[in-house]
């Protein structure tokens, strides 16, 4: 029995690999997608417009969840970042959108 409590065979794994190996040889290459249809269009999210690109936005917060990670190396609009040295450091998601309609995932 392997580590993982499974009861098989290294020869069984290695005739089911040959096997996967000689199926896939067969198979066509994945195709390009396909450009959204008609009835797609009232789905697809709008461009975001270049002025949210550049500065502060105001959106409509509807959920939040948070993680920890490394903190940033630089502030991203220059100067020191505060407890920077510190590490976790949590990280908040926000999730809402703009008046818009733009959906908008900020971390904090």
């Amino acid at each position: 029995m392997d580590d993982d409590g499974m009861d098989i065979s290294d020869e069984f794994l290695e005739e089911f690999e040959e096997e996967l190996l000689e199926q896939n040889q067969g198979a066509p290459a994945p195709e390009e997608p396909e450009p959204p249809s008609d009835w797609m269009a009232p789905f697809l999210r709008p461009a975001v417009p270049a002025e949210m690109l550049k500065g502060p936005i105001a959106f409509q917060w509807t959920s939040i969840d948070m993680y920890t990670g490394d903190p940033l190396a630089t502030h991203p609009r220059g100067g020191r970042v505060p407890g920077g040295g510190k590490r976790p450091v949590p990280i908040v998601r926000l999730y809402g959108a703009t008046a818009g309609g733009q959906s908008v995932c900020a971390h904090c």
